[in-house]
């Protein structure tokens, strides 16, 4: 993904009151979670979610190093079998 067009990470979690939690990149807001009322708790899903979307940029690059291993190693199994015929 050279060519990605999202903010770069890391992206952090700023907790604004019970009700709102935002992602942020170096003070940008990314994203807002919201309970859907100001005397309302974040539900655990919600806080989960929250999780979720700060780690996307550590779990896109995890993904991305994957891809190249596996590439890699196809690349190497596809070598074997070249030099096995």
């Amino acid at each position: 993904m050279k060519n990605a067009k999202h903010t770069p990470g890391p992206w952090e979690v700023d907790q604004i009151d019970q009700s709102t939690i935002q992602i942020k990149a170096a003070g940008v807001i990314v994203a807002e979670v919201c309970s859907g009322s100001t005397f309302t708790r974040l539900s655990d899903e919600q806080q989960a979610n929250v999780r979720l979307i700060a780690a996307a940029p550590e779990l896109l690059s995890a993904l991305q190093q994957a891809i190249a291993w596996m590439d890699g190693e196809r690349t190497a199994i596809d070598a074997c079998r070249f030099h096995s015929s």
